[in-house]
Formats: C-alpha cells, structure tokens, sequence
C-alpha cells in the first residue's frame, strides 16, 4: 500500500511538472481551463425563429466572413420607431468565451421598445488572433449596411454600436477605425461607415487599456489569467513589455468627431477604474459622453451588473440605455 501511495505521488508531481512545463510555453492549457469553466459557450436550444414580446427573432442568421463563428441573432420590432433606428450589438466572453445568446433578454427589451437589434457573434482565442474580432464587425456591418438592410427596409444611417466586456473593447476599436484614419491604417481595417452614419455607442463593462486591464488586476491569479488570454490574443508572449503600438489603448486613439458615448461599469471585479479614465478623455475631446457608476457602499455592483435586471442599478442603466437612445437617434 505505501509503495502505491508512493506511486500515485510521484506520477501526480510528474504530471503537474509537465503541466507547468506546458503552460510556460504556451497559453493553451489555460485557456481551456476557462472555456470549460468561467468562459464556457451556453448552448442555445432557442428555435430558429420565434415570437417574444411583440418581438420577431430570427436566430443563427450568417454575414460573410473570412473567420468563424460569424453569425448573428436578429430582433425585429412589431412597432419599430419612425427612422428605424438599429442597434449591433458585440457579446462579451473575455475573447475566449461567451456568445450571443447572453444578450437575448437585453436586445428583446430593447427591440420591445421599437429598435431593430443585431447581436454578433466572432471567432474566439485562441483560434482568433488580433485584431479579427473588429475585422469581423466590420464584416457584419457592411453585410448588414447593404444586402441585409435592403431586404429588411432597415435604416443604415441610424446605427448605433453596443458591446459588453471584451466586446465594448471591439466595439470601441472598431468605431475608432471609422472615425481616425490614422487608426484605421494601424490595425490595417478599412473604415467602412460615413462618421454620420454612427448616431452613438453604448459600452458596458469594458476593458479599454488591456495592458493597464494586467498590471491593475486584483490578484496574482487574475494577473496570471490576463497574461494568457493577451498571449493567444496577440500571439506574443511579451506583449506586456512590447513598445509598439497596435492600438491596444483605446484613449491615445480618441478623436473629436466621435459620436455620443454611454458608459458603465460595475464597482466590484470589474474595470470601472478605466471607464472613469476613458470618460474623462473622451470629455477633454469635447465628445458626447454619458455615464453611469454607483458608490460601492450604497450599490456593489459587479461585472456586467447591466444584465441582472431585477436590480435596481440595472433597471437604472437600462432606463440611461432608452434615454441615451432617445436623444441620440434620428427621429
């Protein structure tokens, strides 16, 4: 029995120095450990198309694209609002995770209300490798900015671009690329809107500096984490200490035609600190900017609080969301 005991020890030290020797080499094992834990696909059993709420949804719809994953849910109000105004939405997931179907119960509210939503879904890390989620967007927009739009008798003049966690941080990157040309030609991505085509951006919870997103981190596993996920995402191990801008914070690209900007974030296991920081640079600018933070005493919020509606901070920000909307949109 001691011999086995002994056995068991020596191959469970084996096994966990390899582990360790795998993952200084590669980012991989830690990723799969998050897909298959904090960062896990939900399955979506909805039907392709359904009714909710005076709501038509049409869901796996395709945009081409050179990439995976690119498909997108589609909700279509009964009532839509004169000028149709439309809503493209990018789901967060940490770059490694998440999917459309995290926003269905948001984008149906919304489209209740009168707007056409588009939620998008784009290829994930590792299999994805910078910056081919904003290439994706625009993929989707110009899809959705000509063939889809005709079809639907959409107003492509009266957009606005939405994302939550990883996804407010594409979503923001790709309304930089439409707005600063000297963006644009950085991360390589044609700009494929008119600035005025853009009527405002909705941000939720996003991480707008991903290096300063590591270095405040909150703990060493969390550190550790963020370090991995830039590994796959930019396929560079040092990224951290690279010196070449590839466009990564969103503040030094900011410029002063941007459109009106909503902004929130939670207090708690989040990146509110950056939210404030990028309002504030966007205020400098003279940019538009709405936002929504809560005093961590009264009202501890965490990461993408917005989507827990029976709350009172999240039935707060969705209010801020309408109105936000409301004064933005061509009407």
């Amino acid at each position: 029995m001691e011999m086995m005991m002994r056995k068991i020890i020596i191959l469970a030290a084996l096994f966990l120095v390899l582990l360790l020797s795998v993952c200084l080499f590669s980012p991989k094992p830690t990723l799969w450990l998050l897909q298959h834990s904090l960062f896990g696909i939900p399955q979506d059993d909805r039907p392709k198309q359904y009714l909710d709420k005076n709501v038509q949804v049409f869901k796996d719809l395709r945009y081409p694209s050179r990439y995976q994953k690119n498909q997108f849910d589609f909700y279509a109000p009964n009532h839509p609002l004169q000028y149709k105004p439309l809503i493209i939405w990018v789901h967060g997931g940490g770059f490694i995770g998440g999917d459309k179907f995290e926003v269905k119960e948001y984008a149906t509210r919304l489209a209740y209300k009168g707007y056409y939503v588009m939620v998008l879904n784009y290829d994930l890390v590792p299999s994805a490798k910078y910056p081919e989620p904003v290439i994706q967007v625009s993929e989707a927009i110009r899809y959705i900015n000509t063939s889809f739009a005709n079809t639907h008798h959409l107003n492509s003049s009266n957009l606005f671009i939405a994302g939550d966690s990883a996804g407010a941080q594409i979503a923001l990157q790709f309304l930089l690329v439409q707005h600063n040309p000297q963006y644009a030609a950085l991360l390589k991505i044609p700009a494929i809107l008119e600035p005025q085509q853009i009527r405002g951006s909705l941000l939720y919870c996003g991480p707008y500096d991903l290096k300063d997103m590591v270095q405040q981190a909150n703990s060493s596993i969390t550190r550790f984490v963020f370090k991995r996920v830039g590994w796959a995402y930019l396929q560079d191990k040092n990224w951290l200490v690279n010196p070449n801008d590839i466009g990564l914070t969103a503040s030094d690209h900011l410029t002063v035609n941007l459109p009106a900007i909503y902004l929130t974030d939670g207090n708690t296991a989040s990146f509110e600190q950056q939210a404030r920081q990028l309002a504030i640079e966007l205020k400098k600018r003279s940019v538009p900017t709405t936002t929504r933070f809560f005093d961590q005493a009264t009202y501890p919020t965490g990461h993408e609080y917005q989507f827990l509606l029976k709350t009172l901070p999240a039935q707060l920000t969705f209010k801020d969301t309408l109105h936000f909307l409301e004064e933005n949109r061509t009407r």
